[in-house]
């Protein structure tokens, strides 16, 4: 374990997963962030899904992150790289034991389509959001949720639905993993 020293958390990382939040909104916001970067990873193959699972999942996943787990379960390395980047991050409720914290992301891949095609850039916007629980004294997935968009241009007048429509917040830290 390494230990690493933020405001909000993390406190550290167990086997390159960022692990140990703040029981406050900001340590939630920055845990749902990781979570969902670290699914990123291990859906690659890029870090063990078990690292994750066993680092910050709780005792009993819903299915949507039952279905995230199982996609990087014993998954190789790919050649192609996805970057997930958040964008905007809002709490959408908050209490002791739980919070659900929306997460806009912006997905960067740079990949050929196939062997000796020039690559190609590829960008796409999603909202995640994740359901944590306090568990074991640290922020733990719960459950997980995704859809498409928005993008930024239909971000101009965010309806009520939209995950914009929350005031974003700051002082979530995001930790690349590796």
């Amino acid at each position: 374990m390494n230990t690493v020293r933020v405001a909000h958390g993390p406190t550290a990382t167990l086997d390159g997963v960022p692990i140990g939040y703040v029981h406050d909104r900001a340590g939630a916001e920055t845990a749902a962030v990781n979570t969902v970067q670290a699914l990123t990873q291990a859906g690659q193959g890029r870090i063990p899904m078990g690292a994750v699972e066993h680092a910050i999942i709780a005792r009993d996943p819903g299915p949507g992150l039952r279905r995230s787990l199982g996609i990087g379960a014993d998954r190789a390395p790919e050649r192609d790289v996805v970057n997930l980047v958040p964008a905007a991050v809002s709490v959408v409720d908050f209490s002791a034991l739980a919070a659900q914290v929306s997460v806009w992301t912006v997905a960067v891949s740079r990949s050929a389509i196939s062997d000796g095609d020039p690559a190609s850039v590829i960008t796409a916007w999603a909202t995640h959001t994740v359901s944590l629980v306090w568990e074991s004294g640290d922020w733990k997935a719960k459950e997980l949720t995704s859809q498409t968009g928005p993008t930024p241009e239909q971000t101009v007048a965010p309806s009520a639905q939209s995950p914009l429509s929350a005031t974003p917040e700051s002082g979530y830290y995001s930790f690349y993993i590796n």
